[in-house]
């Protein structure tokens, strides 16, 4: 018996042969994953983009910006840590996005109304952040209470973070259905 005629009255699942058979048993899963990923990478890299812009016009260079993601860890010091503060920096502010987008899909796998409304409870969502973030987060950290003496940053900084909560539910959505 040749080699080609060994593999031919072998059966395989429908899945692993056809291209377009409906999903394996792998792929909802890894859909999951990419999901929840893709959107802590985009909810991740907006923030930057937004900090990158009203900083800037600020005068305010991005390494400046990036020390202060730091400095939640390593307080001042972020600013003279160089190379391993840019990772730390890269790898907190991803983190805290992926956090975001998985508390998100997480509740609205038990509350589907949350699923129902993306774009209302999302917004509700993303100005919950905010607060989160600056009533218990920064708090705990080595930044410590924030000030909250910059009345424009905070108006655009909850504006924009109603926007991320909407990225958060539209994802738990997509990634859901």
């Amino acid at each position: 018996m040749s080699a080609s005629n060994r593999f031919r009255n072998v059966e395989y699942p429908k899945d692993l042969v056809d291209p377009n058979a409906s999903r394996s048993r792998l792929r909802p899963a890894l859909r999951t994953y990419y999901g929840i990923l893709l959107g802590a990478l985009s909810l991740g890299t907006w923030d930057l983009l937004f900090a990158r812009i009203y900083w800037n016009a600020e005068g305010v260079n991005l390494d400046r910006v990036l020390q202060s993601i730091a400095s939640g860890i390593y307080g001042r010091a972020s600013r003279n840590g160089g190379v391993k503060t840019a990772i730390v920096r890269a790898v907190c502010h991803y983190f805290i996005a992926l956090c975001m987008v998985l508390a998100d899909f997480l509740v609205s796998r038990r509350i589907r109304l949350l699923l129902r409304w993306p774009v209302p409870l999302g917004l509700a969502y993303g100005i919950f952040l905010y607060f989160f973030m600056n009533l218990v987060v920064l708090p705990l950290s080595a930044i410590g209470h924030p000030a909250f003496g910059d009345r424009r940053w905070m108006v655009w900084s909850i504006g924009m973070h109603a926007l991320f909560g909407v990225l958060c539910a539209l994802t738990a959505r997509l990634t859901l259905r």
